[in-house]
């Protein structure tokens, strides 16, 4: 994390520890959990978590997803592959799932605790 100078000189708007409860892609928009709303004019979503590392057999054949390059491999094997198993419940599976879902695969979701 930068400064908070930084911020404000990148014209960022920082909130930390804000909860958002709902996202509108259309109105461009979003709540927090104190119910203001944001607008926005470009939406990041940073989930600020890491993945948990699979312990079990064949788990070095996973793919994680960490950063750009990470997301842009696993969209090359979702063109790839016949079927597809996401493990884990966050923001970022759903968006795995959404897109190997558009592109016609068949998707399986396991949530991990």
């Amino acid at each position: 994390m930068h400064t908070a100078q930084w911020y404000e000189s990148q014209r960022i708007e920082l909130r930390l520890g804000s909860e958002v409860i709902s996202i509108d892609r259309p109105g461009a928009s979003g709540r927090t959990g104190r119910r203001s709303r944001l607008n926005y004019t470009k939406l990041l979503l940073a989930m600020g978590s890491s993945p948990r590392a699979l312990t079990v057999a064949g788990a070095d054949a996973a793919h994680y997803l960490r950063t750009v390059d990470d997301s842009t491999e696993i969209r090359e094997l979702i063109s790839d592959q016949a079927r597809l198993v996401v493990i884990g419940l966050g923001g970022s599976v759903s968006e795995v799932h959404r897109v190997a879902r558009e592109a016609g695969e068949r998707v399986t979701v396991l949530g991990v605790r």
